[in-house]
């Protein structure tokens, strides 16, 4: 609905990973996906540890990729505007420290992080992947293009090829769960 998110365990960035998911919106600018460290998570780790973030998000209907590993970020865009209404498959794979990014099983382009690590850490076995939105913690500040929240769905989460379980939801906040969101596309009433 635009003012929500939903909060699922994390999944860390290891040396070969990939992951992706369908989703589909009218609006040119929002978050998809973004996976960071709450302020909750902060006292789980020591202050040396590298946190890593990355985040998915639609700007002027175009993806848009940052992968952080802690040593400085890596950006990648599709070529392709999506916000049309209808489904789109958005993959990231990972090999070392090359990242791909796939629209609709094409390549749109590849990056390379600069500096070591090649691992980009995530909290493990806590929440921190959020979809559609994300909680206003100042930490997040800076670590995606965009942080306003979704109009649309996002459906069939993969991370390391295995799906993700909406059954393993850490919270959510105004968000309809297990349909496929407003009408919209083609045939469609638009989207006020």
């Amino acid at each position: 609905t635009g003012n929500g998110y939903v909060e699922l365990p994390s999944h860390s960035l290891r040396k070969r990973a990939n992951f992706g998911f369908v989703f589909r919106t009218l609006q040119s600018d929002c978050l998809l996906l973004f996976s960071g460290f709450p302020p909750q998570t902060t006292a789980d780790y020591d202050s040396k540890d590298v946190r890593g973030n990355f985040s998915v998000s639609l700007i002027n209907g175009h993806i848009h990729v940052w992968v952080d590993a802690g040593k400085g970020r890596v950006e990648l865009e599709s070529n392709l505007t999506l916000n049309d209404g209808e489904f789109h498959v958005v993959n990231i794979n990972k090999i070392g420290r090359k990242f791909e990014l796939r629209i609709n099983d094409n390549l749109q382009t590849t990056k390379t992080l600069q500096a070591t690590p090649a691992l980009v850490n995530s909290p493990e076995g806590s929440g921190g992947l959020f979809l559609g939105g994300a909680p206003d913690f100042p930490e997040f500040d800076n670590l995606a293009p965009t942080f306003t929240g979704l109009e649309g769905a996002i459906k069939d989460v993969v991370f390391n090829n295995k799906t993700v379980s909406f059954d393993n939801v850490v919270s959510f906040k105004n968000v309809h769960m297990g349909g496929l969101g407003p009408s919209m596309g083609v045939g469609s009433p638009m989207l006020m």
